[in-house]
């Protein structure tokens, strides 16, 4: 969890539902002011400064879905396109993304086989499992793997990954099945 540490003047809500959204939009920009971004894990929560806790990537998560099938306000559209426009957001930042903080398929690989290593060989890794890395930032993976097997189902998965995890299907450590465990 983060904690934020800036202090925010929200004014400008009219009703209780705009207050909320624009709550969290302030952290939102703190959060983009202390990291450097504002793309973050759906899984997210933060602490504002008066202890409160919010699940900011959650309601990012919502936000994009609401520019996405148009269901979101201007106003709140203009105010994310903002941090946009700053490069502090990405429209397009899929979960995967989200989940892995960037770090490329190799690595997320070898995190899979240590997580195998740690239980008995096994390396179905139930989805909501994530495992904090060392600067804190909680990389989701079973949902890697989760997307890992859907690109095998619709053979978009290129071989060398293919060929890497069959190694380990082939060895009885992995199921090629979604929701094994």
């Amino acid at each position: 969890m983060q904690e934020l540490g800036n202090q925010w003047i929200n004014n400008r809500s009219v009703n209780e539902y705009d207050k909320k959204w624009n709550i969290y939009y302030d952290a939102l920009v703190c959060y983009g002011e202390q990291y450097g971004t504002c793309d973050l894990a759906w899984n997210v929560k933060c602490k504002l400064p008066d202890r409160l806790v919010v699940g900011l990537g959650h309601w990012l998560g919502s936000q994009k879905s609401g520019k996405r099938n148009r269901s979101l306000k201007i106003y709140r559209f203009s105010q994310l396109q903002k941090l946009v426009d700053q490069e502090l957001l990405d429209w397009n930042m899929t979960i995967t993304q989200f989940t892995t903080k960037g770090y490329d398929w190799n690595f997320m690989y070898d995190l899979l086989v240590h997580y195998g290593e740690e239980h008995g060989g096994d390396c179905n890794v139930p989805q909501g499992y994530a495992t904090t890395m060392p600067d804190e930032f909680e990389v989701g993976l079973g949902m890697w793997l989760d997307n890992q097997r859907s690109f095998f189902n619709e053979d978009k998965l290129p071989y060398h990954q293919v060929s890497l995890l069959q190694l380990l299907v082939d060895s009885g450590q992995l199921s090629w099945r979604r929701g094994y465990k």
